[in-house]
């Protein structure tokens, strides 16, 4: 089985990780209502730094799978995080899944692993991101 690997710049998170640490407090802006197929969802409403990298990660994720030639296999899919720099190893996780998604033009709700692992050794500062399916 062949997986894609991404290299990915770390995303902005939700306690002030990610690039530079610069967020203010309030940066994930209070949950919305949204409506689709007659039921009523929550959903965050995204910072303008936090739109920018979802669109910015889910381009690199699509880019590479086209280089690759690699598509989505049915079923579930494992996500394995490779995490470089020194902050939670869980922050912007969320964002991360949305983007990847995205990028693979799947329902996020298709990851049915999630591997998150630090890595002090790997280049500073990105996100090594892995995305095979799940036999069985």
């Amino acid at each position: 089985m062949t997986s894609l690997q991404v290299i990915l710049p770390i995303p902005v998170g939700i306690n002030s990780s990610g690039q530079g640490a610069t967020r203010t407090p309030g940066a994930y802006l209070p949950t919305v209502r949204v409506a689709r197929g007659g039921k009523v969802y929550a959903a965050l409403r995204l910072s303008p730094e936090e739109r920018q990298w979802k669109a910015d990660a889910a381009m690199l994720t699509r880019f590479e799978a086209a280089k690759e030639g690699w598509t989505a296999p049915a079923g579930r899919l494992r996500l394995a995080v490779v995490r470089s720099d020194g902050h939670d190893i869980d922050s912007g996780i969320k964002l991360l899944l949305d983007a990847v998604a995205l990028g693979l033009a799947v329902d996020d709700a298709r990851f049915g692993q999630v591997i998150l692992t630090r890595a002090e050794s790997c280049r500073r500062d990105c996100l090594l991101v892995i995305v095979e399916g799940i036999c069985g």
